[in-house]
């Protein structure tokens, strides 16, 4: 799972028909918890998952309202289409991918 910026964002989530992102912060106790799941699930669909600090890029955070961390984001052609705020069973990040992108 490779870590975002604002300076790569745009163009990393446009190369991608379809893509998730994980907003986390180092502080986040669930936070590790959910890189965990997006990461298996990355390993078992082969489906491109990306990494913001939101310590590190907050505006990334304000440009897409992330709240509260973890928040997973759902990029299909660029353009969010889902969005879910919380640890996330695998089973549950996998039907939003199947649902999202299909």
């Amino acid at each position: 799972m490779n870590e975002l910026s604002r300076y790569d964002f745009n163009d990393e989530i446009k190369q991608n028909e379809a893509c998730a992102v994980v907003f986390t912060a180092p502080w986040c106790s669930f936070c590790s918890s959910m890189v965990q799941v997006a990461e298996a699930v990355e390993k078992l669909t082969g489906k491109v998952f990306f990494l913001v600090d939101l310590d590190k890029d907050k505006e990334l955070g304000d440009l897409y309202d992330v709240g509260s961390v973890p928040t997973t984001l759902v990029f299909k052609q660029g353009k969010e289409i889902r969005r879910k705020t919380g640890v996330l069973k695998k089973s549950e990040l996998l039907n939003i991918l199947d649902e999202s992108v299909s």
